[in-house]
């Protein structure tokens, strides 16, 4: 009887472990529709990648528990980003797709890697970077403000 209860109890054990291992390794994804904004204000240690597109939708991709913890928020036409758990066990960071479409401001803050998926067009685009932050985008752009707190913004643009 005493056998019997330790071998149930340690398959028990090995399959809430082997659960936890596949929860945490298995990539997620979610899609978040949004109203138009024209401003983006991220806090996180994520890799974020801004999307031209006419829709303004928000693509998560990360394990379960990153994907939670992500809160996005739309307030006054700008769209709030914010990481509450910053890595998993595997260190993977979130990604992040945002639509954006005459994009004004851009404020990043913490370990956050910013990248576009082609050119980003805007009139007047303000960047601001702090705490990590690395902002490198394809602009076309009549006017590009950047501010950074002690760290880079790279940026390549091209006048209309």
């Amino acid at each position: 009887m005493k056998k019997t209860f330790m071998l149930s109890a340690s398959l028990f054990l090995l399959l809430l472990i082997t659960h936890s291992v596949i929860a945490e390794t298995h990539s997620y994804s979610e899609v978040r529709s949004s109203d138009p904004y024209h401003n983006i204000a991220m806090v996180g240690d994520a890799e974020l990648v801004l999307v031209p597109s006419d829709k303004f939708e928000i693509s998560l991709e990360g394990s379960k528990d990153q994907i939670i913890n992500m809160v996005t928020i739309l307030k006054n036409d700008t769209l709030f980003i914010q990481q509450t758990n910053k890595k998993d066990r595997k260190n993977s960071r979130t990604r992040i797709l945002v639509s954006v479409n005459g994009l004004k401001a851009l404020h990043v803050k913490g370990n956050t890697d910013v990248t576009a998926n082609g050119y980003i067009n805007s009139d007047i685009l303000t960047i601001k970077a702090e705490q990590g932050a690395v902002v490198n985008l394809d602009l076309k752009a009549s006017k590009v403000k950047s501010k950074t707190l002690g760290f880079n913004v790279k940026r390549s643009s091209e006048q209309r």
